[in-house]
C-alpha cells in the first residue's frame, strides 16, 4: 500500500523545467547563416535614339526653296501640247510668278557654298523650263518676262562663277542705301531702249528722286561729273585696285581728289544719264573688271 501511494505521487507531481542558457547576442549573429544582398532585377535597357545631326543653314535654305518649288507646280499646273494657244496670264498665276521670282532672288542672294552654286545652276534651268512651258500656253506681261529673265541669268551666274570673297579691304562694305531693292542685277540682259541683249556691269536699286546715297568704303573720289549714259555720276578709289561707281544721281557736292570714309554721303539719286526711272547704279570694279556686287561678302547697312 504505501508502495502504490509512492507510486501515484511521482506519476502527479510535474516534471522539472530545464533551465534555460543565455547566450550573447554576438553568438546568436554567429551562429546565423551569412544572408547575401538580393541582386535588383535588371533595368531594361533603352536604346537612346541617335540623335539626328543638325542641318546647316544653308541646307536648310535649299529645302525651303525645293518646297516652293514644288508648290508652285501644284498651284500653276500647265498643259503640254503641240498646239499653242495665246490666252492673257490670269492674275492669279501672275501673282504665283511675282513670288516665286522673289523668293528664288533672295535665295540666290544668300547662296554660299559648292552645294549652293549647284542647286543655283539646278534652279534657273528648272525656271527657264517653266517659262519655256508657260509660253506655249499665255501670253506674259513684258515686265514679268524681263524680270524671270534677269531671274534666271541671275541664278545661272551664281552656279557658273565661285563666290568671291573681298580681302583687299580690312573694314566691312556698306550698302550704298538704307533699303536695299533689285531691280536689275549684273549680267547680260535685254536691252531696254532697243533690240538684242547687252551687259549690264552692276547692279540698279530703286530708290525715289533725293534718296541719299553712301559711300561703300572709305576712299578718295577720282570722278564727279556728268559722263554719258551714267548720267551725273561719282567714282571712288578705295586702294588696291577696288573702285565704285554711283551712276544717275540727281546732285552731289563732291569733287575729284576729296577724301571720304565709309557711309559718308556722296550724293543723291535721280534720273540723270540714260534710264528709264529713277534709280541708283552701282558699279564695283576689281583691278579694271566688273564684279557683281551681290557676290562681295561683308555688307553692311549705313549708319
Amino acid at each position: 500500500m504505501t508502495v502504490l501511494c509512492t507510486f501515484f505521487a511521482c506519476v502527479q507531481s510535474p516534471a522539472p523545467k530545464p533551465v534555460k542558457t543565455q547566450r550573447s547576442l554576438q553568438t546568436v549573429a554567429a551562429t546565423r547563416p551569412e544572408q547575401r544582398p538580393v541582386p535588383a532585377p535588371p533595368k531594361e535597357v533603352r536604346k537612346r535614339a541617335k540623335k539626328k545631326p543638325k542641318r546647316s543653314r544653308s541646307k536648310r535654305r535649299r529645302q525651303r526653296m525645293r518646297s516652293i518649288m514644288k508648290r508652285f507646280q501644284s498651284l500653276s499646273p500647265v498643259v503640254v501640247s503641240d498646239r499653242r494657244s495665246f490666252q492673257p496670264l490670269p492674275p492669279r498665276r501672275q501673282r504665283l510668278w511675282q513670288d516665286l521670282l522673289e523668293q528664288a532672288g533672295g535665295w540666290a542672294a544668300r547662296a554660299r557654298g559648292e552645294q549652293d552654286r549647284r542647286f543655283a545652276s539646278v534652279l534657273a534651268r528648272w525656271l527657264e523650263d517653266q517659262l519655256a512651258l508657260e509660253q506655249r500656253q499665255f501670253s506674259r506681261d513684258k515686265e514679268l518676262e524681263l524680270a524671270t529673265w534677269e531671274m534666271i541669268r541671275f541664278c545661272a551666274a551664281r552656279g557658273e562663277v565661285e563666290n568671291l570673297r573681298l580681302t583687299v579691304l580690312e573694314q566691312r562694305l556698306t550698302w550704298p542705301l538704307r533699303q536695299v531693292v533689285v531691280t536689275s542685277f549684273f549680267g547680260p540682259r535685254k536691252n531696254p531702249f532697243g533690240k538684242g541683249e547687252r551687259q549690264h556691269e552692276g547692279i540698279d536699286l530703286a530708290a525715289a528722286v533725293g534718296t541719299p546715297v553712301f559711300a561703300i568704303a572709305a576712299g578718295r573720289v577720282t570722278r564727279a561729273r556728268t559722263t554719258g549714259g551714267y548720267g551725273r555720276m561719282v567714282e571712288i578709289d578705295h586702294g588696291k585696285g577696288l573702285v565704285s561707281r554711283y551712276a544717275h544721281l540727281s546732285s552731289s557736292d563732291l569733287r575729284p581728289g576729296d577724301v571720304v570714309t565709309a557711309g559718308s554721303q556722296v550724293g543723291e539719286t535721280g534720273q540723270s544719264g540714260r534710264v528709264t526711272g529713277p534709280h541708283l547704279h552701282l558699279e564695283v570694279r576689281l583691278k579694271g573688271a566688273p564684279v557683281d556686287p551681290l557676290l562681295l561678302a561683308g555688307w553692311r547697312s549705313p549708319p
